[in-house]
């Protein structure tokens, strides 16, 4: 059951990271190439870039099949983080919105793109983090 959680909160964070450009950038992949075929999905319910973000999780996973250093990890904790304040954003983006609409000229930045970057900084390191937990554990003869 573990392993399913782990896999929805990668794909979560794929699906996340492919809103924005600068996650588009990360992946490597032209988005609306491959989001294409699965904007079909979306008459179901089912984001274009969730369904593309679980699959490429899925394969990512059973590339990885290692057992993990750190089950648990850091890297689970920050996806579990952007994905709640993912959450939260999109039911009060048009309140957000309209805040930084009437304060443009209070504030110097925007505070819509500054929530973004911090739930973009979330999965970012999130991922990184879980990438790091995957890789094999050193060998003592070769540790300096």
């Amino acid at each position: 059951m573990h392993n399913f959680i782990k896999l929805l909160l990668i794909a979560s964070g794929f699906a996340i990271m492919m809103l924005y450009p600068m996650g588009n950038l990360f992946i490597v992949l032209p988005s609306s190439v491959f989001l294409s075929p699965f904007n079909y999905l979306q008459a179901l319910g089912i984001e274009a870039a969730f369904a593309l973000g679980f699959l490429i999780s899925a394969i990512v996973l059973l590339i990885l099949s290692v057992p993990q250093r750190y089950p648990y990890g850091k890297g689970f904790i920050l996806l579990g983080l952007g994905l709640i304040s993912y959450i939260i954003f999109q039911v009060y983006k048009y309140e957000v919105s309209f805040y930084a609409f009437n304060h443009r000229n209070v504030n110097s930045y925007h505070v819509k793109y500054l929530i973004e970057l911090i739930i973009f900084l979330f999965n970012f390191v999130g991922l990184i983090f879980i990438y790091h937990s995957n890789l094999p554990k050193q060998i003592d003869q070769f540790k300096k």
